[in-house]
């Protein structure tokens, strides 16, 4: 996951939907912005 030009958070794709481990992720999965 990118944020800003920067990497985030890079794991398997169903560990970071299901269990993200920053905040940032889960909101942008969430939909609180992007």
């Amino acid at each position: 996951f990118m944020l800003m030009g920067k990497v985030i958070e890079h794991t398997a794709t169903e560990s970071m939907f299901v269990t993200p481990a920053r905040q940032e992720t889960a909101d942008y999965i969430e939909g609180r912005y992007g």
